[in-house]
């Protein structure tokens, strides 16, 4: 009775761990969507971008991200997810590095596609970590207050933005 007891709580603790860990993900791709969109102006203006430059650091992104999604999810198969989970956050921190520290435009587009790319890989179909996690109708049902808000809390609430085109709410 005790062994089952501890294997119980084992598995409980190792399926909250896996939904904090997939929440935390997803909260690091929309949190990065939404500063980038923040500092167009003073990316702009430090790198003397163009506007159509600056229109492919936001689409750049979203693009290959949402190009490359069904791949990121056969990798993942084929991987395994845990293995495509930490490989893609890997390779979105060295690509937000390589943003930061970028000098020109080149260096922080290329950097852009590769955020799309890792950020693919990162997002896990999105019953995946509850259905693993929570095999049981229940506690699938109890992770979802959890799992929903990782998205919308790296937004702002009313965020104002100027890009070089005209205002835009960043929401």
């Amino acid at each position: 009775m005790y062994q089952y007891t501890v294997r119980v709580l084992t598995q409980a603790h190792q399926a909250s761990r896996l939904l904090f860990v997939v929440c935390c993900a997803e909260l690091l791709l929309v949190l990065d969507s939404t500063v980038v969109n923040l500092a167009l102006v003073p990316l702009g203006r430090d790198l003397h971008l163009s506007a159509s430059t600056l229109a492919w650091v936001v689409n750049g992104y979203g693009l290959t991200f949402a190009g490359l999604l069904m791949t990121g999810g056969r990798v993942a198969d084929l991987l395994g997810r845990r293995r495509a989970l930490i490989a893609g956050v890997a390779v979105f921190g060295l690509a937000c590095a390589a943003a930061g520290l970028a000098q020109g435009p080149v260096v922080l587009l290329s950097a852009r596609l590769v955020h799309g790319c890792a950020a693919a890989l990162v997002t896990p179909p999105p019953p995946w970590p509850r259905a693993r996690a929570f095999p049981s109708r229940p506690p699938a049902a109890r992770s979802h207050p959890a799992w929903s808000p990782s998205s919308p809390l790296a937004r702002p609430p009313r965020a104002r933005a100027r890009d070089p085109i005209g205002d835009f709410d960043v929401i």
